[in-house]
């Protein structure tokens, strides 16, 4: 996030590092570091295969509580339902429900679950925005580029991508001033460059050889 924000920002300005600059810190959260990172400190040799065995563990200990709460119901309403109302913690289901209870789970477990049990709407949401912003940082743009002909664009905007020069559409969307409507004419721009070049190739390729004798 750090050199991503110093190469589409700049210096212009102190440079402070804040979480709340994360683009999708509810899933940044405190509550699955663990979960989330284990694997790439396996990958470095920070940790041993070991413990990410057993976060592996814990992780289906979490996916299973959770299944068991959307399964389990109590007057009329599954323990699922009734934990995400405000008044609920993951200690009354504790004390509700005695299969519940027989997963001995952890503090750190039970509170992942809870977390994920309340906020899922709101994660999902998020989840489906990352999915988003992968598809848009595949879409590469080339260093090449003539911003300034792109007559759809400002002259801010023109300036600004010219100066940064982003590699993708993703890092485009997070130059500071280039609007959405900014984006949507480099998408149609990229796909029509796209599509002359599978025309022009395929012309190409269709175009008869001329014979050798």
């Amino acid at each position: 996030m750090l050199i991503d924000d110093l190469i589409t920002k700049g210096v212009g300005e102190p440079y402070r590092l804040f979480t709340s600059r994360a683009e999708y810190r509810l899933l940044l959260r405190i509550d699955n570091v663990y979960s989330r990172l284990t694997a790439a400190a396996t990958e470095v040799g920070l940790v041993g295969e070991d413990i990410l065995a057993e976060q592996r563990a814990e992780d289906q200990r979490v996916s299973a509580a959770l299944e068991l709460l959307a399964r389990r119901h109590h007057e009329g309403a599954s323990l699922l339902q009734i934990l995400r109302r405000p008044q609920t913690s993951i200690l009354d289901i504790v004390e509700l429900d005695d299969e519940f209870a027989a997963l001995s789970l952890s503090g750190r477990e039970l509170n992942r679950v809870e977390v994920e049990a309340k906020y899922e709407g709101y994660i999902k949401r998020q989840e489906a925005q990352v999915g988003k912003f992968r598809a848009s940082e595949q879409l590469t743009l080339s260093p090449d580029i003539d911003y300034y002909a792109i007559g759809e664009l400002s002259n801010e905007s023109k300036e600004k991508l010219s100066r940064v020069r982003p590699n993708s559409i993703g890092q485009a969307t997070r130059i500071p001033g280039i609007t959405p409507a900014d984006i949507s004419v480099l998408i149609v721009r990229r796909k029509a460059a796209s599509f002359k070049f599978l025309c022009d190739k395929s012309k190409r390729e269709a175009r008869p050889r001329k014979s050798e004798n």
